[in-house]
């Protein structure tokens, strides 16, 4: 791992040729800054993949390796969760409704600034992630973001004085994301569209929005 980022140099290969999906959809993190915890509950985590360098052609165009991540439908009945910990607090609520509708709400956000600073005064760091998913039968709906800001204080000299600036490092994304699962047999399918929005700010102000929407149509069949 590469400090501070939640990127990963996998066997050699550049972090920016890693390829993170969480649901089918491609994000640019699967875990937050520094402390490392994922941008989904855990509780609603029914899988993760990794794959080192080789996988099948669902992943695109990705050259280095693979962390895939999947999340389940709400359970049966109705459930909520509530943990509180020294520096985050995260909460989940699932409920099954009539009609065999599954809904999940969940969300989690960090404050440990004030143990960072108990090290560096100079470092303040918040991140926070939200997620809604609706099933009904084989069709899904799904809203989830995420967001990480690292600040960073700093002095410089100019002028005949030193004079305080503060650099910042953000992160967030979010997605939208419709999708149908349905199998037949020992055939299964798969058809979705996506949509998000990105953002990264670097240090020394520079930044980079992205729009985007796409689809992907997946067919297995599978013999014994």
């Amino acid at each position: 791992p590469i400090p501070v980022l939640p990127v990963y140099v996998v066997r050699g290969a550049s972090p920016g040729s890693n390829g993170f999906f969480l649901d089918g959809m491609r994000v640019p993190q699967l875990f937050h800054f520094v402390v490392g915890t994922g941008i989904a509950h855990p509780r609603l985590v029914d899988k993760l993949d990794f794959y080192p360098g080789t996988y099948d052609a669902t992943f695109g165009r990705t050259t280095g390796a693979v962390i895939n991540a999947e999340t389940r439908p709400a359970r049966d009945g109705y459930h909520a969760d509530v943990e509180l910990r020294l520096y985050d607090l995260s909460a989940l609520g699932e409920a099954t409704l009539p009609h065999d509708v599954r809904i999940s709400v969940a969300g989690h956000y960090g404050y440990p600034t004030f143990l960072i600073k108990l090290i560096n005064p100079d470092v303040a760091l918040q991140y926070g992630d939200y997620s809604l998913r609706l099933d009904w039968k084989g069709l899904t709906f799904e809203a989830l973001g995420s967001y990480d800001e690292l600040k960073v204080k700093r002095s410089f000299f100019t002028g005949g004085k030193f004079q305080d600036a503060e650099d910042t490092l953000r992160l967030q994304f979010h997605r939208l994301q419709a999708r149908w699962r349905d199998r037949k047999g020992n055939v299964s399918y798969e058809t979705a569209i996506h949509g998000g929005y990105d953002q990264f700010t670097t240090f020394g102000g520079a930044s980079v929005d992205k729009w985007s929407i796409g689809w992907r149509a997946n067919l297995r069949a599978r013999w014994n």
